[in-house]
């Protein structure tokens, strides 16, 4: 900065001295609105979402490959919060509502919960990226919260129980099951939808059941294998006792979800936080969807619950006289009856 001598001064002529102020190019203002700006917008955040164990910032996390489907929960996470191996799994059965039992229990404000099926214990491709590759893909959570897995391959795969008694041998099983005509029939609807979404046939249950030579149950058939409930349990027990993997009625779960959901509460040694108000029938779904605390209801993606195909009534009570001694197996083991 340099000063022009002068000796004369007049009202209207002041000294350049008197109107300094520091110089900033546009690139520094810019940098200094954006800083604002960002701060405005964390704090903000942060006010308007639900603090747990006092959080002290908010920070937005994308997993590589993400996409908006991810819960808020999983796009977002706090100063001392990280993504934890989980505590639990949900193994399965599939089509037995492991999706609503997942939904359910992450009301609680102690669990998080993965919202894509990970199958890391099933797939051998993904196995092979090991451990780390697998925490990145859990939520963030706080040291003292649960975190929850799902991927109902887990319990028919026979190389997922070892691989899960490696990575943790206390880690807490769920397997939720239904009535396994019920679930052969809804296996076989999924397939069915997801075929005709591609305009592709698909061979009527009957024929994929039934051996068309005899007439008698397709041993087979994938979806029949799924429902002999038994024969997975007893992989799984041969690396954990029965009193570590809690069985929900998946029956019950439709009708009564607060009921079974406390039992998951008192099995994971959570508070009794998720009670019949959390809860409220849509009519024209004719499922169960939750509440939040706002009052914002929340429902399964419409695929949930489909409506199944009409199946004669004969090829019904054949699977039912078929299943039957394998339910009584699968009774005797959990030392438990359901109405089947």
């Amino acid at each position: 900065m340099t000063w022009k001598k002068s000796t004369r001064f007049t009202e209207s002529a002041t000294p350049r001295a008197c109107l300094w102020y520091p110089k900033f190019s546009r690139y520094k203002v810019a940098i200094i609105i954006i800083i604002i700006l960002s701060i405005i917008f964390i704090s903000l955040s942060c006010l308007n979402y639900n603090f747990i164990h006092s959080a002290t910032l908010c920070l937005f996390s994308f997993r590589e490959g993400d996409n908006t489907s991810l819960s808020f929960n999983d796009r977002m996470h706090f100063h001392h919060a990280k993504r934890r191996l989980p505590q639990c799994l949900i193994i399965g059965a599939r089509k037995a509502g492991t999706r609503a039992l997942l939904q359910f229990i992450r009301i609680h404000p102690d669990v998080q919960g993965a919202s894509l099926e990970v199958h890391f214990f099933d797939r051998d491709n993904n196995y092979q990226l090991g451990y780390d590759w697998y925490r990145h893909q859990m939520p963030y959570s706080f040291k003292d919260q649960i975190t929850i897995e799902k991927s109902p391959a887990y319990f028919t795969e026979s190389v997922a129980p070892e691989r899960v008694y490696v990575m943790n041998n206390s880690v807490r099983l769920l397997l939720i099951v239904r009535d396994p005509v019920e679930r052969t029939i809804s296996d076989y609807a999924q397939l069915l939808d997801n075929k005709v979404k591609r305009h592709k046939k698909m061979q009527p249950f009957e024929k994929l059941v039934l051996v068309p030579e005899t007439g008698e149950i397709n041993k087979s058939y994938i979806a029949v294998k799924r429902s002999i409930y038994h024969r997975h349990l007893l992989k799984w027990l041969h690396f954990f006792p029965l009193k570590q993997i809690h069985i929900i009625d998946g029956d019950n779960l439709r009708v009564r979800p607060w009921a079974e959901i406390r039992k998951v509460e008192s099995y994971l040694g959570l508070e009794h936080k998720i009670g019949k108000n959390r809860f409220v029938f849509n009519v024209s779904r004719g499922v169960f969807c939750t509440l939040t605390e706002e009052g914002e209801e929340r429902c399964l993606a419409h695929g949930k619950g489909r409506k199944h195909p009409n199946i004669s009534k004969d090829v019904v009570d054949k699977l039912r006289v078929f299943f039957r001694p394998y339910n009584e197996k699968f009774f005797r083991i959990i030392k438990r009856r359901f109405q089947w």
